[in-house]
């Protein structure tokens, strides 16, 4: 009986040390014996509400309203005109307003904008990746702000159908298609055509030379014709159920 009572205690003993550290002789290290855990069972749903709190949401880009107004013109020097007298306020503050987001998209497709967002690649007539920089403005504020100026038709046949500037998402992106300024051009007469309550008619005749741009070797061997001349353009503002808009426009610098 004293014998089994000893073999009991001696495996009672053995199984309350199985996990503990075992030292093996006086100059070996101890050894340890790993736990073996009991993994804890998850039920699907568990796995779901688990996921779905842990997941990131990327922020939504906060988009900047385009809103240029004459006092905003990069190069005031370039695009403040004297205005003829023919014109009330209303029709001069949208010819020169034309004037400018026309010039800025001929002199720099950005519109003055600067690539807030980087750049994304945009496929134009199926032609390779073109890198379209984002501005970070919001694409209906923009649109807005291009059929405050020009009729519908010409709103959308000078910029809302235009490939440079595209909506991505909602932002305005903007393409690379400008062709600089003329560098002939010297100066302006404008000319009354005919003027009533619904529509404005004018011309603008645009005067180029050759003296600033050769030296002066160059510029007297020209032919007189390629010395100084002049191009004349035709202009209509008309009157919309939201105000003077301008309905024929050509740039001239």
């Amino acid at each position: 009986m004293k014998k089994a009572l000893i073999v009991l205690l001696a495996l009672a003993a053995c199984t309350a040390l199985a996990a503990c550290t075992f030292v093996t002789g006086e100059n070996e290290p101890p050894v340890t014996v790993p736990q073996t855990e009991t993994p804890t069972e998850t039920t699907p749903e568990e796995t779901t509400a688990e996921t779905s709190e842990t997941t990131a949401v990327t922020p939504a880009v906060n988009l900047r309203e385009f809103d240029k107004k004459l006092s905003d013109m990069k190069f005031k020097d370039a695009y403040y005109m004297d205005l003829p007298e023919f014109f009330n306020e209303e029709q001069g503050e949208a010819f020169a307003n034309a004037h400018y987001i026309v010039s800025m998209s001929s002199c720099s497709t950005s519109l003055g904008l600067t690539p807030e967002n980087g750049t994304v690649p945009v496929i134009l007539n199926g032609d390779k990746p073109y890198d379209f920089f984002r501005t970070g403005v919001s694409y209906d504020s923009f649109e807005k702000y291009i059929r405050s100026i020009f009729t519908d038709e010409l709103a959308e046949s000078l910029f809302l159908n235009d490939y440079y500037y595209q909506n991505l998402d909602g932002e305005l992106i903007c393409g690379d298609g400008a062709r600089g300024s003329n560098i002939f051009y010297v100066g302006r007469t404008f000319e009354l055509v005919s003027s009533d309550e619904n529509e404005l008619k004018f011309t603008l005749t645009a005067h180029y030379s050759g003296i600033e741009v050769y030296s002066e070797e160059e510029y007297n061997k020209l032919p007189d014709n390629e010395k100084e001349w002049s191009e004349t353009f035709n202009y209509s503002i008309v009157k919309t159920e939201n105000g003077w808009r301008v309905a024929q426009f050509s740039l001239w610098l």
